[in-house]
């Protein structure tokens, strides 16, 4: 497939005009000085309430994923399924693509979902292995978790942003620890999993490095229900970074990391299926910031990124010897320039912000069945898909004299989509390809405002209002040229080329509050959503066209909404000893069927309580979820004609997890865990939204969470 060659500005121009721009402004002077104070390297960005979990809290929580890692935050879940991990991010009812998930800033590939559109529910199966699920969370030190398209650095995206930050040199060295060695050795009973990371780190004068290399030897995670696949799985990463302090006040950088997964599987118990995953992901990058930390200018930031992801999934009918395949490859490259500052007019402070961020990528995907090994393929493919993006942000925190804060913000987006030429004509000599559905080129320009005012109720709490201007263009599965008649389900998708870019209004009030030893904060949030992308099924015609049972294509939606509350507290009942607790519970509507969404969340009350100190701790959590009810949606199938297809509906379910730390050494911490201590058998919804489509629920035991589970961790650092 030809690369892309971008209509905007030649990236190179671009790259190399950012650059210049960076260093024109870094002040160069002697290096006759031969130990310089550390600049610390960081985020420019203020993301608008955005929800920090750090290092040692996931540590605490035994997180070995992000389903984990996020398990006790409030309206935020992770999908998940015992063949292929974690999915994509759900936040507030609303998930898949509609929530940007990066790494280090830059974003993840974008998941292309292997049954149906980009609802959530197609992204609940195997769409998790072509995107999202090619992280080493062992390289992660905090996860931010942004919820509704608010922050500075959000692309617009409707559901909100996830960013996962990787360790740096200066986490485990500084001038006064020039070198740091680590070992940690970790053990799961929910995939028999074992997982060694080596660490290693030094200083010496202007030059920091780290090295991580990370190795997954695993089996397919154990659900209450049973297992459905017999699995070997490997998984290997390494994370290289190195820091050059140029000046006191100037810091360069560059990383590259390479990720690798193997899944070799038998499905349970027919034993008909043999599976083959393979996944890579590799990026490189480079930064230079400058950071003089006072005046008008505060810091100046310059990166770039590439990405290159590959990944291939295979079912082989044991019985026929027929192969079906899927492939799905992305390139991107990233150029990011940042610049903030503080100034004072009067009797207000200013705390500016200006950013300019593109994005360059190319992706491909393709089916193709191999019947009785004879390796005449019949290929399904959507054609090869070029996507820019330019974001400029300019955004101002003023603060004035009676402590009121106004932040205004204004973000210009030019985001484009299009097929490769190239590739059409191949579609139309394609005997499943159904004529006249091509692949739409999109084309997106617009301004996003956002506003948030703080007004100071007390000493102690601020009453925060925010509102922000989302959108979201169509994912390149929904509107690309497919149809398929593969697999056990004998499903067919027929694309839309007439949809439309999705766009939401959305709005929070939220009180934060700290009393003594009590923090405590309440949010609400109500939002709309225009032309929200669902699927539905289509005329009985195309079923005869296609050969199969059951035929999807997705369409817009006018009238979506969705609103609700949410809390979180602390409380330190002394120098040890704190509870903490969470709330979440919202609803959704669909205008046009008057019906739900598929992904809304249930109601969930978190409770818990921890002893902390320097040699021990423990920690002691409680869930509730409240039942997820069902409902009916349009679905056509040849033996039935349109019908109405119920969501199943997942039961209310509680979980008792236990965790605890102990350093008996200085170098030496030992971590254990048990989840879902009282042995429950529940689902979460999100994993099995899909079943309903195919009237499979008889295999839904197949997909529960895991019993109880046992986890321990060994760390050992010099």
């Amino acid at each position: 497939m030809r690369p892309h060659e971008p209509k905007t500005l030649p990236f190179s121009i671009l790259l190399a005009l950012c650059a210049l721009m960076v260093l024109l402004c870094t002040p160069f002077p002697s290096f006759a000085q031969t130990i310089l104070p550390e600049v610390e390297v960081k985020d420019t960005v203020e993301k608008t309430g955005a929800l920090h979990v750090d290092r040692e809290t996931l540590d605490r929580a035994t997180a070995e994923d992000l389903q984990s890692a996020i398990r006790y935050v409030p309206g935020v879940e992770v999908s998940g399924d015992p063949n292929l991990g974690n999915g994509t991010f759900t936040i507030r009812g609303v998930g898949g693509d509609r929530v940007t998930s990066t790494v280090d800033g830059v974003g993840l590939p974008e998941s292309f979902n292997n049954y149906i559109s980009n609802t959530g529910s197609g992204g609940g199966t195997k769409g998790m292995a072509y995107g999202q699920n090619l992280i080493e969370f062992d390289t992660i030190r905090r996860v931010e978790i942004q919820k509704g398209p608010f922050g500075d650095r959000q692309l617009g995206r409707i559901g909100g942003q996830v960013d996962l930050r990787t360790y740096d040199p200066e986490d485990f060295v500084s001038t006064g620890k020039p070198w740091h060695v680590g070992l940690k050795q970790s053990y799961s009973s929910e995939n028999k999993g074992w997982k060694t990371t080596l660490s290693g780190a030094f200083r010496q004068e202007r030059v920091s490095a780290l090295l991580m290399l990370t190795r997954r030897g695993f089996e397919e995670t154990d659900s209450a229900g049973g297992r459905i696949f017999a699995e070997d799985n490997q998984s290997d990463n390494a994370l290289l970074k190195v820091h050059f302090q140029m000046t006191p006040n100037a810091m360069t950088g560059v990383m590259a990391e390479r990720f690798t997964k193997e899944i070799n599987a038998l499905n349970l118990p027919l034993r008909t299926t043999d599976q083959e995953q393979y996944a890579r992901r590799k990026r490189f990058g480079l930064f230079h910031d400058y950071a003089p930390g006072s005046g008008w200018l505060q810091n100046l930031n310059f990166s770039y990124y590439r990405q290159e992801t590959d990944q291939y999934h295979r079912d082989k009918n044991l019985a026929t010897g027929q192969i079906d395949g899927n492939a799905y490859r992305q390139e991107t490259h990233d150029a990011h320039l940042h610049a903030s500052g503080a100034l004072e007019a009067g009797s207000t402070k200013h705390a500016w912000y200006a950013g300019l961020d593109y994005r360059r990528g190319h992706s491909e995907t393709d089916r193709t069945r191999i019947q009785n090994q004879q390796n005449v393929p019949q290929s399904l493919r959507f054609p090869g898909v070029d996507k820019e993006i330019l974001l400029l942000t300019l955004s101002d925190s003023i603060t004035f004299a009676n402590g009121i804060i106004l932040k205004p913000a204004l973000k210009y987006i030019d985001e484009s989509s299009s097929p490769d030429k190239g590739d059409l004509s191949r579609l139309n000599a394609s005997a499943n390809f159904a004529q006249g559905y091509i692949f739409q080129s999109y084309a997106y320009r617009h301004v996003l405002p956002s506003l948030e005012l703080t007004l100071p109720v007390s000493r102690d709490a601020n009453l925060i209002a925010q509102y922000a201007k989302g959108y979201k263009l169509p994912q390149l599965d929904a509107n690309g040229v497919m149809v398929n008649d593969f697999g056990y389900f004998k499903y067919g998708f027929l694309p839309n080329p007439n949809l439309k870019q999705e766009s939401s209004d959305n709005g929070q009030l939220r009180l934060e509050a700290r009393h003594g030893a009590l923090e405590w904060n309440l949010a609400g949030f109500y939002n709309r959503y225009r032309n929200y992308i669902t699927e539905t099924g289509i005329n009985p015609e195309f079923t005869q066209l296609l050969g199969v049972n059951y035929v999807f294509t997705p369409e817009n939606r006018d009238r979506v909404r969705t609103y609700g509350l949410e809390a979180s507290f602390r409380y330190r009942l002394d120098a040890h000893w704190q509870v903490n607790g969470g709330f979440f519970a919202m609803k959704s509507r669909d205008d046009e069927r008057h019906l739900p969404l598929e992904t809304e969340m249930p109601p969930r009350l978190d409770l818990g309580v921890g002893y902390e100190s320097a040699t021990w701790g423990m920690h002691l959590d409680w869930r509730f979820s409240a039942a997820k009810k069902s409902f009916k949606t349009d679905v056509y199938d040849t033996s039935n004609g349109f019908r109405r297809a119920v969501v199943p509906k997942t039961g209310s379910y509680s979980l008792v997890d236990l965790s605890g730390y102990w350093n008996p050494h200085p170098n030496l911490r030992l971590q254990a865990g048990i989840r879902n201590l009282l042995d429950r058998k529940y689902w979460d919804h999100q994993d099995i939204l899909w079943l309903a489509k195919f009237d499979q629920l008889d295999e839904k035991a197949g997909y529960a969470q895991p019993g109880r589970a046992f986890f321990a961790a060994l760390n050992l650092t010099f």
